[in-house]
């Protein structure tokens, strides 16, 4: 697990201090290995950052990076990030990780945030495909299964980016699921499971559903949860 700011990682620490199988990095996570000023916006326990060249002298670190000089991460199967905008430029600075372990990757797509980091998304969803990703499955901000498609439809997923580009609709952002193509098998045995009658007989949510996979299977899984 990987958190940059003091604050959230005591939470971190208290949370995972009965595990013994889980190791926390004090970092923040980007696409370039970096140091500079950034502007931090903390808001309702969240917190962010832009690339305005404002505020704290921050250093940014790239997963690629720390794999090789701290952790192997070649064999991770799942990657979370939650990072309220810097999701992509995390995957971006975790391309050779991505490349080579081809982990289902779990992130937060917020237009307006993203906008706020001079990213466009398409560029990274287009790397993403260069490296065997697929099938997407689309969450709103509730945890609900919206939609699934094949990202090489980019039509359709310019419409999902043009729904949250103001944050006008009936929920401000996404949470998408990629699967590599070699993970075939769980996206479908995923949206198998994820029918209505399932959902009211076994009362659990997507991320349990698919830890069932994983988990069964003895897979390392990667979780980065701020900037």
């Amino acid at each position: 697990c990987f958190e940059g700011d003091e604050e959230f990682l005591k939470y971190f620490y208290a949370n995972t201090s009965s595990m013994n199988n889980v190791v926390l990095f004090k970092t923040f996570l980007g696409d370039i290995d970096s140091s500079n000023n950034f502007n931090v916006i903390k808001d309702n326990g969240t917190l962010r950052i832009t690339s305005e060249n404002i505020g704290s002298n921050i250093s940014i670190n790239t997963l690629d990076n720390i794999s090789e000089s701290n952790l192997d991460l070649y064999n991770i199967k799942f990657l979370k990030t939650d990072t309220d905008g810097y999701d992509f430029k995390i995957l971006k600075g975790a391309k050779k990780i991505i490349k080579i372990a081809k982990p289902i990757l779990f992130f937060e797509y917020d237009r307006v945030f993203l906008n706020g980091n001079n990213d466009d998304g398409f560029s990274t969803i287009e790397m993403l495909k260069e490296f065997g990703y697929k099938n997407a499955i689309v969450y709103d901000n509730y945890g609900r299964l919206l939609v699934s498609f094949d990202i090489n439809n980019a039509l359709f997923l310019e419409q999902l980016d043009l729904y949250i580009y103001d944050k006008k609709g009936a929920f401000p952002y996404y949470d998408i699921c990629l699967f590599n193509e070699i993970d075939d098998s769980i996206f479908e045995k995923v949206i198998s499971e994820y029918s209505y009658n399932w959902i009211i007989s076994q009362k659990i949510d997507f991320l349990k559903s698919l830890f069932f996979v994983y988990i069964y299977e003895n897979c390392r899984v990667l979780i980065i949860k701020t900037i």
